[in-house]
Order: C-alpha cells, then sequence, then structure tokens
C-alpha cells in the first residue's frame, strides 16, 4: 500500500503532464499500471505530494485538476507525514 519513492516520482511526472486536465483516479490508475500504482498507493502518492506542497489538488465533478507548484529547492519525499504514518502503523501492527 505505500508507494516507494520511484511509484511517488511517476505519480509526479503523470502528474505534470496531465497538468491541469480534469482526470479521474481510474484514469491515473490506468497510466500507471506498469510501475503497479493502484488506487491505494495513487491515494497516497497523492496526499504525500500535497503534503509536500509540490501540487495543489482540485476537485471538478468526479475528476481531479492537478496543479504543479513551483519548487524552490529539493523535497525529501520520505519526509511526507503520511508516509510516516504508514510506516509506523505497519511497524506497530505487523
Amino acid at each position: 500500500m505505500i508507494p516507494d519513492r520511484n511509484q511517488i516520482a511517476a505519480v509526479y511526472r503523470l502528474f505534470r503532464a496531465e497538468e491541469d486536465r480534469p482526470r479521474s483516479m481510474s484514469y491515473f490508475c490506468y497510466r500507471l499500471r506498469a510501475q503497479q500504482i493502484g488506487y491505494d498507493r495513487l491515494t497516497v502518492a497523492l496526499v504525500a505530494l500535497r503534503q509536500l506542497g509540490l501540487i495543489r489538488v482540485m476537485r471538478d465533478g468526479e475528476n481531479l485538476r492537478i496543479r504543479i507548484n513551483p519548487v524552490e529547492h529539493k523535497v525529501n519525499l520520505e519526509e511526507a507525514p503520511v508516509l510516516n504514518r504508514l510506516r509506523e502503523a505497519r511497524e506497530h501492527y505487523g
């Protein structure tokens, strides 16, 4: 369920390529199927990228519009709160 760094990077690249076009989660999952990113990993990656200030997410009916935020410096994906909480839960509950 927890996406690795490469999977999150693939999600970010897709969001950058599809920026500001209304797309469904199913569409994103279809496009990311080769990286083994399903709905659960996509959702976690989306939250992590938003928490790190890399993207803005807007609803457009049942679709999402993703906007890429300007970045002034490198961001450590491992610092996303959602990833830390999921790792802690995995360690605690096995």
